[in-house]
């Protein structure tokens, strides 16, 4: 999505790059709140909750400043790059089940 967004002199490529981010938006928003559920219980849902919307304001914030530091095509490099670097964190979750990792956060947590 970034990728269209980067080539921006291309209207097509602009264009096609929002309408993919406004469907991201659309999708992530909707899961945001079953995924939490999913992994809390009833003791921790309310904590759970708010770290993943302040973790996510904290994102928002981050990068209107990055784009207001760095004004020109680097901006979208840093972006992907920051999406890898997230993939990487988050990979090795992919390898637990949800009944394990529900499981350690609820342990963390209390």
């Amino acid at each position: 999505m970034l990728l269209f967004l980067y080539f921006y002199q291309n209207i097509f490529l602009l264009v096609l790059g929002i309408i993919f981010l406004a469907f991201n938006s659309a999708i992530v928003k909707t899961i945001n709140s079953p995924l939490i559920g999913d992994f809390s219980n009833k003791s921790n849902i309310q904590f759970l909750t708010a770290l993943f919307w302040i973790v996510q304001q904290i994102g928002v914030v981050t990068s209107l400043f990055l784009a207001k530091s760095v004004q020109d095509k680097k901006v979208y490099l840093i972006a992907m790059a920051g999406i890898l670097i997230s993939l990487i964190v988050i990979l090795p979750l992919f390898k637990r089940s949800f009944k394990d990792i529900k499981e350690t956060l609820s342990k963390e947590i209390k």
